[in-house]
């Protein structure tokens, strides 16, 4: 677990880091690429301008997977 430091229209934020959030990018992630073309389309027009563009851009080096109650690295 560690944190970061983001801002929100130029205010600091300190956030807490725990595997959670990779495994809900990576579930988030998912469901967009599953998505056919002219639906990625619209959502990408639905987002733009949001932040969310990097988000869904985003490939990561690791994937998770569910082993029983706990998240690890596949």
């Amino acid at each position: 677990m560690g944190s970061y430091e983001p801002s929100l229209r130029g205010t600091a934020l300190r956030r807490i880091v725990s595997s959670y959030n990779p495994w809900m990018v990576q579930r988030t992630l998912n469901a967009y690429c599953a998505l056919a073309e002219p639906e990625r389309v619209a959502v990408d027009a639905a987002i733009a301008g949001t932040g969310w563009e990097e988000l869904l851009a985003y490939e990561p080096r690791h994937r998770l997977t569910e082993k029983g109650f706990a998240l690890a690295f596949a």
